[in-house]
């Protein structure tokens, strides 16, 4: 059975989305980030009949996120989200194989017994200054130049007003790199909880390629990220700072950064069948 998340169910959603994992992060993020008052934000949970959480589904506007466990119900599940009219699925397994229109990718982890060492770098140039949480409407430009590389980059109005408000209740965070006043890369999490972190839209100007600079900015936002996770009480690092990538992109530049490849992920477009 499937409930939609109010107030009163809201603690169960809590409880649940503790865990290590994207989509757990994904579902705590919306949630920590904007509750359960907006209509652009909902969140569903899936019962057993013993009375179990099994599932969580959260949406932002059109797109879902579905945290499944051995007993979820994919059947109901994919139910409810066709009723939802999303445009996207993000999930462990396929929840629609019969329509084929799902695209994996892999799921890669910062492994903890390479994080000290990998974390090292050397300083940069003199001229080069590493800048916390930068102003937004730079990074998008630079994410904007580089849309198609693996990313989208959503409307500006849209971006802003997420990262502003993300960035406010301390669930996103951003590391750039400026140069002659030109901000020339950026790394960013596009999912943070009280857990662990998922790190995306890393993007270099193309004309500072191939000079380590994307390596600075995932490197100094790892460090940020570990020391917070290192806090009294967050000493285990294992499963806590993840990245996505397509299956044929960007393996070996994370690899020495430290991530390591652990599993798969489903993103199933809907938007045809809307």
């Amino acid at each position: 059975m499937i409930y939609f998340v109010d107030h009163e169910r809201s603690n169960d959603l809590k409880v649940f989305v503790r865990q290590r994992n994207i989509y757990a992060c994904r579902i705590a993020c919306l949630l920590e980030s904007y509750g359960t008052e907006h209509d652009f934000a909902r969140f569903w949970l899936q019962y057993n009949d013993m009375g179990e959480v099994v599932s969580a589904v959260a949406s932002y506007y059109a797109d879902a996120s579905v945290l499944l466990t051995d007993k979820s119900d994919l059947q109901e599940l994919a139910e409810l989200i066709e009723m939802m009219g999303c445009a996207s699925v993000l999930s462990r397994v396929p929840l629609f194989k019969e329509k084929g229109e799902a695209d994996s990718g892999i799921v890669m982890s910062l492994c903890e017994d390479r994080i000290s060492d990998k974390l090292s770098y050397k300083s940069t140039a003199p001229e080069m200054k590493i800048i916390h949480e930068p102003d937004i409407s730079m990074v998008y430009r630079l994410l904007k130049g580089c849309s198609g590389e693996g990313f989208e980059v959503p409307a500006y109005e849209d971006f802003l007003l997420d990262m502003s408000h993300k960035t406010r209740h301390g669930t996103a965070l951003c590391t750039a790199l400026m140069y002659e006043g030109k901000l020339i890369s950026a790394a960013m999490t596009v999912a943070q909880s009280k857990e662990c972190a998922v790190i995306g839209a890393a993007a270099t100007d193309k004309a500072y390629r191939g000079h380590g600079c994307g390596s600075i900015c995932v490197r100094e936002l790892c460090t940020r990220l570990t020391e917070m996770y290192r806090s009294p009480g967050h000493t285990d690092m294992k499963n806590r700072i993840f990245i996505m990538r397509s299956r044929d992109r960007n393996e070996s530049f994370y690899n020495k950064l430290g991530f390591v490849n652990i599993e798969s992920f489903s993103l199933c477009s809907l938007i045809a069948d809307r």
